[in-house]
């Protein structure tokens, strides 16, 4: 014996609209990052067009992340069941570029660079902070995690 639908459907909307409004507020951290990396590393001098292919992802992955999450589209799209694949996109988009950031930045520069002081420091807010954000669901949060922090523990190069 369950709760009503009406209420059952309330929560779950109310829960999507609380999920919604925690990743449109984490949204910021991503351009600032970029524009940290485009002018205050040597990032953009040495490796110019792999940080635009990966900057342009990430801000894709943004823009589409912002529009997923206006309020009016969680109200009112008829296409909700897609909403967190959708989003699940989004999180791969942003995280996989970072994450490969960090890894060739430790491979590069090493770790006691600039390039990879910058990364790492953003990289353990953004963790972090994931871990707030993606809280009402284990597994993007997992995603995200995973996408942020695998590809630097995976390069056995840049971890010796």
């Amino acid at each position: 014996m369950g709760l009503p639908t009406h209420i059952t459907q309330r929560v779950e909307h109310d829960r999507l609209r609380t999920f919604s409004a925690r990743l449109r507020t984490g949204l910021f951290v991503y351009p600032v990052l970029l524009a940290v990396l485009w002018g205050g590393t040597s990032y953009h001098e040495q490796h110019f067009l792999l940080l635009l292919v990966l900057s342009a992802l990430m801000l894709s992955g943004v823009s589409f992340r912002f529009v997923l999450t206006l309020p009016s589209r969680i109200q009112t799209d008829p296409l909700r069941r897609f909403w967190l694949p959708s989003i699940s996109l989004t999180v791969l988009l942003i995280a996989c570029p970072l994450g490969l950031l960090l890894s060739l930045a430790i491979r590069w520069y090493g770790l006691s660079s600039w390039n990879f002081s910058i990364l790492m420091i953003w990289m353990a807010g953004i963790t972090a902070g994931s871990m707030v954000t993606f809280s009402p669901n284990y597994k993007v949060m997992q995603l995200q995690i995973y996408s942020l922090l695998l590809p630097a523990l995976a390069d056995r190069k840049s971890v010796v």
